[in-house]
């Protein structure tokens, strides 16, 4: 997630190791994902970041599967209110970060924690549940790492308010990432009918492959719950969502010796 050297054997590795099926792609996707990202913390090292303040960047960035043709989704997140003073402005990122990121107005834009934490109701629409779930289930900090985590623990708590008991998965936090899953496909359909036809091809392998796993890599941690009592609940999950999606089914796996 830093962009340094990490001698550590990923789950992806083990699993490849335990099955003799190797991931080359996978493994040199993550490897140029962190040096891109590391170049990039490079160019905006001058840019001020405030305390409460990260950048954030998602989808292939946060899955460690950058090519030359991935969007730069971008979020500032602020633990604080979203105003017009907070640094570093989107202005600030130009000519580093905010490639093509699509027409629906959901990245290039500062959002603040408490706004993502509006669950349901009128509040919680199309935008705010993709940024609140992409943010925990995928992403990786551009700056302003310790806000990143802090606000990923503001997230995960808020799922997690009222939803306590021992080995039982968080139903709430379940739900939601079922509901997201289900806006996926939808909104999948939803485009094609709209007009999205020409991109037919593309929306499919992505739906097959990258969307499937953001669902998966979801779903597993918060079942892996099902072991552990409630005070352990919190650490687990966020433990397992600071790992890239693939390290999450792939863990999985070597559990279950599957």
């Amino acid at each position: 997630m830093t962009g340094t050297a990490d001698t550590r054997v990923s789950p992806l590795e083990a699993l490849a190791g335990a099955s003799g099926v190797a991931f080359p792609q996978l493994l040199a996707a993550r490897e140029a994902t962190g040096v891109e990202l590391a170049a990039r913390r490079r160019a905006l090292r001058d840019v001020p970041v405030d305390a409460g303040v990260a950048v954030v960047l998602m989808g292939s960035w946060g899955r460690g599967e950058v090519t030359s043709g991935s969007d730069d989704d971008v979020l500032v997140v602020t633990t604080g209110a979203p105003g017009p003073g907070v640094r570093p402005a989107l202005e600030d990122l130009r000519g580093v970060v905010g490639g093509a990121t699509g027409s629906q107005g959901i990245f290039n834009t500062t959002v603040g924690v408490d706004d993502l934490c509006r669950f349901g109701l009128a509040d919680d629409d199309n935008a705010n549940t993709t940024r609140r779930l992409l943010l925990l289930l995928e992403s990786a900090p551009l700056l302003g790492a310790p806000a990143y985590e802090r606000a990923l623990r503001t997230i995960l708590r808020s799922y997690l308010a009222g939803d306590r008991r021992d080995r039982r998965p968080p139903r709430f936090l379940l739900n939601d990432v079922i509901r997201y899953w289900r806006t996926i496909t939808v909104d999948f359909e939803g485009k094609l009918r709209s007009g999205g036809g020409q991109k037919w091809a593309l929306r499919v392998a992505k739906l097959r492959t990258s969307r499937t796993l953001l669902f998966a890599g979801g779903l597993l941690p918060v079942l892996e719950c099902h072991h552990v009592v409630a005070d352990e609940v919190e650490d687990l999950l966020l433990d397992a969502f600071r790992l890239p999606v693939t390290d999450r089914v792939a863990a999985a796996f070597l559990a279950y010796d599957a």
